[in-house]
């Protein structure tokens, strides 16, 4: 499944366990060579800038565990402690992190989530990779709790706080497909500014599709309320 927590100082903390311990939430044929050669671009740019995050990033190049690495990350994160990234900065527009949590490949969908102000980290449990943390034999909670880790590890390295965390599993499709779903689900968090957001889920077991297509505000919890 998915669902998107709304960045802030004191109270995500509750909201990230609440969603850890419950169910998770869990591109067409180019006719020009022109139109070719510009998404050859756009994909270059997002992977260089992916390849120079990861880089720079401490959680990658190595399996991590839960005391070394996550637990004090959380620590740190606790209810009224100040943030290190610039908290004035973030409202002045949407920054989201994508943690994506499983084994398959999901490079179609990190193509639609890098942005200038977006990234996305990927979490594997039984695979080594390159381009995902490895946090070999980690569960559900611990493997999203790492994620959390990994993107304040982020704030802190870049200065710049998210607005949102979206947390999703490897898995999950959407509708529409996935370039227009990000697109779609920032702008209603931009519009909404929602504390939790998650779209409708669709499918049985084992197919696990958030309906983005029409979302309102059924799909929110609003910060009054949490």
């Amino acid at each position: 499944g998915a669902g998107a927590l709304r960045s802030g100082d004191g109270w995500l903390p509750c909201v990230w366990m609440r969603l850890c311990c419950g169910h998770g939430f869990a591109f067409a044929l180019l006719l020009a060579s022109s139109t070719a050669l510009l998404s050859a671009v756009a994909a270059e740019g997002w992977q260089e800038r992916r390849q120079q995050v990861l880089y720079e990033h401490p959680f990658y190049g190595r399996a991590i565990s839960y005391e070394a690495d996550v637990e004090p990350w959380l620590r740190g994160f606790s209810p009224g402690a100040r943030r290190t990234c610039d908290t004035d900065r973030r409202s002045r527009s949407l920054r989201v992190v994508y943690l994506i949590q499983g084994e398959e490949d999901v490079a179609e969908k990190e193509a639609a989530m890098w942005s200038p102000d977006s990234e996305a980290f990927v979490l594997t449990f039984r695979t080594c990779r390159l381009d995902a943390i490895f946090f070999p034999g980690s569960r559900l909670a611990e493997g999203r709790n790492a994620l959390l880790a990994a993107a304040l590890a982020q704030e802190r390295r870049s200065g710049l706080c998210y607005s949102y965390f979206t947390l999703l599993d490897a898995d999950l499709e959407t509708t529409p497909p996935w370039p227009q779903a990000t697109k779609r689900f920032e702008a209603f968090l931009q519009d909404w500014g929602p504390a939790v957001a998650v779209p409708a889920a669709e499918g049985g077991h084992g197919q696990a599709v958030a309906n983005v297509a029409n979302l309102s505000s059924s799909d929110v919890v609003s910060p009054q309320s949490v």
